[in-house]
């Protein structure tokens, strides 16, 4: 997380934004769904907050060592 920078996070959302239109309307729908955890309105001020979510690729390993489950003999 300390790697991210604001000016990637930018980045990364104009590039979005420049292929919006090329993109079908359910694609559409699930790249904001995986985009946008939530959005604050704030009546009193007529402003709103977007809180984004952003996966961040890791090096961690999900598959279970080798060894873990009996090693197929043809």
């Amino acid at each position: 997380m300390s790697q991210i920078r604001e000016s990637d996070v930018k980045d990364m959302l104009a590039e979005i934004a420049d292929n919006l239109s090329e993109l079908e309307r359910d694609a559409l729908k699930d790249l904001l769904r995986g985009l946008i955890e939530r959005i604050t309105l704030d009546l009193s001020e007529l402003a709103y907050c977007i809180h984004y979510k952003i996966k961040l690729l890791t090096e961690e390993l999900v598959a279970s060592p080798r060894g873990f489950e009996p090693l197929y003999s043809p």
